[in-house]
């Protein structure tokens, strides 16, 4: 039986998966994630036990960002570009899984993937138009249009967008904890930006508190961005962030109110904004995606 695999490199976790391809996942597991060396050789691993004698037909690597290169033929593809995470800038993802598995290898940034595995067999299903969102850590969105992944010169950076400081966070002088732009979307809306404002940690706030709605604020005016920019059908948020109860519920509540019916007519934006249909499987499914386009590539 023919097998696809998928490593989703997260900045705080890795996710693993074997699947067919129908997108059932045979297995999937995670792990933090620790050094390069010891983070991919650990997923390697991990996949070779689960696929026993069926065969492999390729893989997906689905990372964060930023990716120093997405095209095979340029200079510096397949390592990871200058990011915070310690260790990482500048190791090569591709490389070490290609030394232990020979079949074709796709690489993409983990929300693009995100974006396409919710698009085959999430909440995306059907449609050709939609955009991804991951609220965590960090912040990070993946684009599709007419089916496809957006890229540019490079992968999007949806999650360094500018959005209007709230008003809260003007009378405070609060702006935000981005190390390169300070007041972007993720300097201001990742839960690092929450911590910083309310010494607490995003999982201890009760629903009633006033975060949610500076969240909302910010993360309503960042879909609103997105929508402006790609007319989209769908928006698609996930993350650790957007477990919080109701923030989903007033994002996009904000969103419509920012849209206006007038203007761009998203309904009460239900069928709009969502949450993702896999879950927290989102991007290991679209890292098993990209292994199954590029087993036909």
């Amino acid at each position: 039986m023919e097998i696809f695999a998928g490593i989703e490199l997260g900045g705080t976790n890795t996710v693993w998966g074997v699947g067919r391809g129908s997108g059932e996942l045979l297995a999937t597991g995670e792990f933090p994630t620790e050094r390069p060396e010891e983070t991919l050789r650990r997923a390697a691993q991990e996949i070779e036990e689960r696929i026993g004698d069926d065969e492999l037909a390729a893989i997906g690597i689905a990372a964060f960002g930023p990716i120093a290169g997405l095209d095979p033929a340029a200079a510096g593809y397949g390592t990871i570009g200058n990011t915070p995470k310690p260790d990482w800038s500048g190791a090569e993802v591709v490389g070490p899984v290609r030394h232990r598995f020979d079949v074709p290898i796709a690489l993409d940034t983990d929300v693009n993937a995100a974006a396409l595995g919710e698009r085959i067999w999430g909440a995306g299903r059907g449609l050709s138009d939609l955009v991804y969102l991951t609220v965590g850590t960090g912040i990070g969105g993946g684009a599709i249009a007419g089916g496809a992944i957006v890229h540019g010169s490079a992968h999007p950076e949806m999650g360094h967008m500018f959005v209007p400081l709230h008003e809260y966070d003007v009378a405070r002088g609060f702006h935000g904890v981005c190390r390169y732009h300070d007041d972007c979307l993720e300097g201001l809306a990742c839960g690092g930006a929450i911590f910083e404002r309310f010494d607490t940690p995003p999982s201890e706030l009760p629903p009633e508190h006033q975060a949610w709605t500076i969240e909302a604020h910010y993360l309503a005016h960042a879909v609103a961005n997105l929508v402006l920019a790609f007319r989209t059908q769908r928006v698609i948020i996930g993350g650790g962030v957007m477990q919080a109860a109701g923030l989903l519920a007033q994002t996009r509540a904000s969103t419509v109110d920012l849209l206006s019916p007038s203007y761009i007519d998203i309904g009460d934006g239900s069928q709009f904004v969502v949450a993702p249909g896999l879950g927290d499987l989102s991007g290991v499914n679209g890292a098993v995606a990209l292994a199954m386009a590029a087993d036909r590539s």
